[in-house]
């Protein structure tokens, strides 16, 4: 199993966020929408805080929509 997170913030702050947070988990940054987009979250010009469970395949298993 692997964990990440996906911001549309550029590089450097989603390092630096990640950094102050200490997460145990790598964030890449979807400046241009891409992954965004394709999961349906997007939001003005910011992504939702939402976590998905992806399969091996691809296949979304469980959507959590109430992220704090």
């Amino acid at each position: 199993m692997s964990v990440c997170g996906v911001s549309m913030d550029d590089v450097e702050a989603v390092r630096r966020f990640g950094e102050e947070l200490e997460l145990p988990f790598p964030l890449l940054s979807d400046l241009n929408g891409t992954v965004v987009d394709r999961f349906g979250v997007r939001r003005g010009d910011h992504a939702r805080r939402i976590s998905f469970v992806v399969d091996e395949q691809g296949v979304v298993r469980h959507v959590d929509d109430d992220v704090k």
